[in-house]
């Protein structure tokens, strides 16, 4: 099941860099915890499907800040928006 998930994470990976040209891809949240079983089929996916180039320059990694993230963005957003801190 995991890797059917980087399989499809990888094609929408592939657009990103096809598209966008993104040069790192992180992922968080609660697919984090799959680690190296789901970022190898991601890879995989990803350069099937994008350019070679492209593909070969983007890394797919985890997040090292776990499972903290969110709360860690909602504060920076409340700083932002309320205090005026970039």
């Amino acid at each position: 099941l995991v890797s059917v998930v980087g399989h499809y994470l990888g094609i929408a990976a592939a657009n990103l860099v096809g598209s966008l040209n993104i040069k790192k891809i992180v992922i968080v949240g609660s697919l984090s915890r799959f680690g190296k079983v789901l970022i190898e089929p991601i890879k995989e996916e990803m350069k099937r499907r994008a350019l070679k180039s492209l593909a070969d320059e983007t890394e797919v990694e985890i997040s090292k800040l776990g499972s903290e993230i969110v709360i860690l963005g909602a504060g920076a957003l409340l700083l932002a928006n309320q205090l005026g801190l970039p």
